[in-house]
């Protein structure tokens, strides 16, 4: 049996077609319109971050992060009278245990000292996005060059300071440190060159922070592998203590002991403790004229 045609039936398939693909087609145009508007803004962003301020190189750390003041301590004393020189023993003592660091440190950190010290005079290169590079050559009892290089990752500062001298050595990892973006802390690894081969090896790390040029701390740690002094260390800081603004305190791990100096940088009054050397742990003071002080506090 043949059914009937039906004319409506066949027009309201068609416009049910025709509907179907209207519709489809709105949706396809309107997900072209979104994904064009989605190119618009992310294109819009990119030129809005490549039009911004040029990326600025990393501020190097202040020479105080590396070279700590050996000579904080009042140095002089004066004298009672002609015949009568005033004793200083207490004070002494305490500028020959900062004195011990001093020499050990400086015969071995002149070439490192010198070429972060003149790293402050040059300027930076961008040798990619978010790394900069410093090179100069610098005198240290002879002509060398430095290549300081900086990475820039997150919130902090990577720092390596390559080291050459001509016809001699090339491009050694004298030191390393990591600093924070905004300046208040970080760390330094020294290395040491070996007096024969051009080669190094871990000296001394370096811990520091920094709330001004006035609030600061340094503390250098003996990491010598192997060296029975491995783990000694002198810490240096300047504070907002009254009584006492400034300190050194130095421990020697052969012996684990600590020596504790803390002194006033404007009146030079001060204080020292050793309970190896004075057989107490009593402070043993010098007064603002240096001399021994009895009324130790």
């Amino acid at each position: 049996m043949t059914s009937a045609f039906d004319p409506t039936s066949l027009r309201n398939i068609i416009i049910n077609n025709q509907i179907k693909i209207t519709m489809k087609k709105r949706t396809a145009l309107l997900l072209s319109l979104f994904a064009f508007a989605m190119i618009l803004i992310i294109g819009s962003c990119k030129k809005k971050d490549e039009t911004a301020a040029p990326e600025q190189a990393p501020t190097i750390p202040p020479s105080s992060t590396m070279v700590m003041d050996f000579n904080a301590l009042p140095s002089s004393a004066k004298k009672q009278s002609a015949n009568t020189p005033v004793d200083s023993s207490n004070l002494i003592y305490a500028a020959f245990n900062v004195g011990v660091w001093n020499l050990v440190i400086g015969l071995n950190m002149v070439v490192p000292t010198a070429a972060f010290l003149e790293s402050f005079n040059h300027t930076a290169v961008n040798t990619g996005k978010g790394t900069w590079e410093w090179t100069y050559s610098f005198n240290a009892g002879g002509t060398y060059t430095a290549e300081l290089d900086a990475n820039v990752v997150g919130n902090h500062v990577e720092w390596k300071m390559y080291i050459s001298k001509a016809s001699v050595f090339s491009d050694l990892l004298w030191f390393s440190g990591i600093s924070a973006i905004d300046g208040k802390s970080g760390n330094w690894t020294l290395n040491r060159k070996d007096a024969i081969a051009n080669t190094v090896s871990p000296f001394i790390y370096i811990d520091w922070t920094r709330t001004s040029s006035q609030l600061y701390t340094t503390k250098y740690t003996n990491i010598i592998p192997n060296d029975t002094g491995n783990g000694s260390y002198v810490y240096y800081g300047l504070t907002t203590d009254t009584s006492y603004n400034a300190y050194y305190n130095i421990f020697y791990k052969n012996n684990s002991n600590l020596v504790e100096i803390k002194w006033h940088k404007t009146n030079r009054n001060g204080r020292v403790k050793d309970a190896l050397h004075f057989n107490d742990t009593n402070w043993h003071c010098w007064s603002t004229t240096l001399a021994n002080d009895t009324l130790c506090q």
